[in-house]
């Protein structure tokens, strides 16, 4: 999470129209990364099709446990340019040394500098056929 309280009006002006800031409880990574994987996951689904692959998350996005689930999500916190969209996603395959995975890209609120976040959706189903 990138913090907005250094420029959190200039941020908010952008928005435009009325906004109505309420300070809650605490921040829940745990809930956060959920979120970003029932993104990545559906993502997946939407563009690679169910039948495609093998998703990796499910456990954790139903709120079972799920070892290494954080090994799965993840970000830069190199600053990256203002984005053209409000929220930007995107999924590609990415090789890693035995295995390949779909990785989604998502990026929320790209328009007021928000971090990137790489989230792995799953593995192809070929691939995962050959354990």
């Amino acid at each position: 999470m990138k913090p907005l309280m250094d420029d959190l009006g200039a941020r908010v002006s952008r928005l435009g129209g009325k906004v109505n800031l309420v300070m809650r409880g605490g921040f829940d990574a745990g809930i956060f990364r959920r979120m970003l994987a029932k993104i990545a996951h559906s993502f997946a689904v939407a563009e690679l099709g169910i039948a495609s692959f093998q998703p990796l998350l499910n456990d954790f996005i139903l709120g079972k446990p799920a070892r290494h689930a954080a090994q799965f999500i993840g970000g830069s916190f190199a600053p990256e340019p203002i984005g053209q969209e409000r929220n930007e996603i995107s999924i590609s395959l990415f090789s890693a040394v035995h295995r390949d995975y779909y990785v989604a890209r998502v990026r929320l609120f790209a328009d007021l500098e928000m971090p990137t976040y790489l989230v792995v959706a799953g593995e192809p189903l070929a691939q995962s056929n050959q354990q």
